[in-house]
């Protein structure tokens, strides 16, 4: 999901660029310097060429951004962003926000009428197969896929209440001596749901990613310190 992320971000990239380059008027993109036309000239056909903010502004919205309507729902939500922030759209199609942070998501109906929503995060939280949902003080267990519905003007939370229970000492210890420490992991049990979803799991894949994230966090480190390092030479 990643790579048809960043494959995205680089289509929509690649076109912003041209636009800018011509003041953001484009003309009709065949035979460009090819067969016909050999004259240095990028287009050949209508100076300002419809189709282009179009079809830019669809794959924007409904792929990247990826808002789009849906049977099931009044919108169906599954985000491809791939840095953390917001998104503000005020058009009466759609009249909603949401912000994506490290440890939740966030989705506002700015609409004054209570509307039904599809949500599947899993794009951008590809570890978590189930969040805690919250809206106005009433609390949920959802799936990729799940429909919510949020009042006019009110926020719809997902996120997780994350409880550590050996990392205690490690911290208090490290605090004592005055050592820098940093814990990484993943959560092996669950217990929102009515079964206790314990850690007898294939925790493979959630162990190839910590180690991951273990083996960059060591490479920055060895990176900085010998940026740091001053060799001194006779």
């Amino acid at each position: 999901m990643e790579e048809q992320s960043e494959s995205i971000v680089g289509q929509l990239m690649r076109v912003a660029e041209q636009a800018a380059k011509e003041g953001y008027v484009m003309g009709e993109r065949y035979d460009m310097n090819y067969v016909y036309y050999i004259d240095d000239k990028d287009w050949h056909g209508a100076a300002h060429y419809y189709e282009y903010p179009c079809v830019y502004s669809w794959v924007l919205i409904h792929e990247y951004l990826s808002i789009r309507q849906t049977f099931e729902a009044d919108l169906q939500i599954s985000p491809r962003v791939m840095n953390y922030g917001s998104v503000v759209l005020e058009q009466s199609g759609y009249q909603l926000s949401y912000r994506y942070e490290e440890q939740a998501f966030q989705l506002t109906n700015l609409g004054s009428e209570t509307r039904s929503f599809e949500v599947d995060l899993t794009a951008i939280y590809p570890a978590c197969k189930k969040w805690k949902f919250s809206c106005e003080g009433v609390e949920g267990v959802v799936e990729p896929g799940s429909i919510v519905t949020i009042d006019g003007g009110l926020t719809g939370t997902w996120g997780a209440d994350i409880v550590n229970l050996e990392t205690s000492a490690l911290f208090a210890a490290c605090e004592s001596c005055n050592i820098a420490s940093t814990w990484i992991g993943f959560i092996s049990d669950c217990l929102v749901d009515e079964v206790w979803d314990d850690w007898h799991i294939d925790s493979l894949e959630l162990s190839n990613i910590a180690s991951k994230i273990c083996l960059e966090v060591i490479r920055t480190i060895f990176e900085r310190n010998n940026k740091d390092q001053v060799t001194y030479s006779s």
